[in-house]
């Protein structure tokens, strides 16, 4: 399947990243494995948060308010700690923790930086049920990606 087949695919032909490194060489496109670990980074930092959530409840809170928290679907905590993990990270500084682990970056597909409503965007889609599997393709692109109109950039 081309690009042409695949309507939810980056078009990566038309693609021209200027150079974004200090040292002036041209910036290329995250590979699947550096995406790959970017995901399992930001998986395990999101559970690590959910966690300090869950101590900072049983330590701090009342009886009252740990048996609330302790009866709240997965999902009520979850989706706004993702959503807020990935808005705020790339809101602030165009990385996650696995982007800037990973010496990769989120960037426009004219290499520039991301407006807002470009972050609000690759946020909500990723709510997208096997969203995840959109990278399974050729090019290494998700959803994310292709919808929001960027890419994900080596930037060291």
């Amino acid at each position: 399947m081309n690009n042409l087949d695949n309507p939810y695919a980056a078009s990566f032909e038309q693609i021209n990243v200027p150079a974004t490194n200090s040292d002036s060489r041209p910036s290329t496109l995250a590979s699947k494995g550096q995406r790959f670990a970017n995901l399992i980074i930001d998986q395990v930092a999101q559970i690590l948060v959910a966690v300090m959530i869950g101590i900072a409840v049983l330590v701090f809170g009342t009886e009252q308010q740990i048996e609330s928290f302790e009866n709240l679907p997965d999902l009520v905590i979850s989706i706004p700690l993702m959503l807020g993990y990935y808005f705020i990270f790339e809101l602030t500084t165009q990385r996650t923790l696995g982007k800037l682990i990973t010496g990769t970056k989120v960037a426009r597909e004219d290499g520039q930086n991301l407006s807002v409503g470009q972050i609000l965007i690759r946020t909500f889609v990723r709510m997208i049920p096997f969203e995840a599997f959109s990278f399974l393709g050729n090019l290494g692109s998700g959803w994310h990606d292709s919808i929001s109109k960027t890419v994900v950039i080596k930037c060291r």
